[in-house]
């Protein structure tokens, strides 16, 4: 009998040991806290900014979207802002613009800029100061048929062309920011479409000399390779 009753003894004493290593272990896997990984809440519909453009026998056509802008805290406290794929202007307050050199087909010129069309959906930054480069505006030398389209919210377009060995060269600048230096306010544009007319025009290659060299400073060097040059 006092045998039996110290096995009794033994075995409650152990059941209460694993009650309690699983009571612990319960309260345990209550109080975990799993870290959220994002993945159940991950966005899908973030759009990603483009920028194209295409060279055609009688026209020229550019499309951009802009949705998201890239800032850089400087030590003063100011801001750089840019876009992959901008380019930077040298202007006091610095704003990325989209900026193209593009070569155009042979015997044609520009004719004029037929449609500038900015999208509605205007998006805006406030309390920006943006970082002063302490400089003037570099005064550049445009060429032939400058033409500008601006658009009521102040966002601009540009085109001129300059000739490169006697090779017609269009610049096209696009200013899809602006920036209120008074309200510390970044405004840009979500989208815009572009179309430039061209015109048949013969050309006078007798300086044309080397292809390479009007290849590395436009765009579309590709269109370059169908430049015909006659013998006489």
């Amino acid at each position: 009998m006092k045998i039996k009753k110290q096995l009794i003894c033994m075995v409650a004493a152990f059941l209460f040991v694993v009650a309690g290593c699983s009571t612990n272990k319960d309260n345990n896997t209550n109080t975990e806290v799993v870290p959220d990984t994002g993945f159940e809440n991950e966005n899908t519909d973030i759009k990603e900014n483009k920028q194209e453009f295409a060279v055609d026998k009688d026209k020229i056509t550019i499309h951009f979207e802009l949705y998201d802008l890239d800032l850089e805290k400087q030590e003063d406290g100011t801001t750089k802002l840019s876009v992959d794929g901008f380019s930077a202007s040298y202007d006091e307050n610095s704003l990325p613009f989209l900026s193209y050199v593009l070569a155009l087909p042979q015997d044609t010129a520009l004719k004029d800029i037929s449609a500038s069309t900015w999208s509605e959906t205007i998006h805006t930054l406030d309390n920006i100061k943006l970082a002063n480069l302490g400089i003037s505006p570099i005064e550049s030398e445009e060429g032939e048929n400058v033409y500008e389209s601006t658009s009521d919210n102040g966002f601009k377009m540009k085109a001129f062309v300059q000739k490169y060995q006697g090779i017609p060269v269009v610049y096209i600048s696009i200013f899809p920011i602006v920036y209120d230096e008074e309200s510390q306010q970044v405004r840009f544009v979500e989208s815009g479409d572009f179309k430039l007319n061209l015109k048949e025009e013969a050309w006078d290659m007798s300086h044309y000399d080397s292809p390479e060299r009007v290849k590395n400073v436009v765009d579309n060097p590709d269109i370059v390779d169908s430049y015909k040059v006659s013998e006489n």
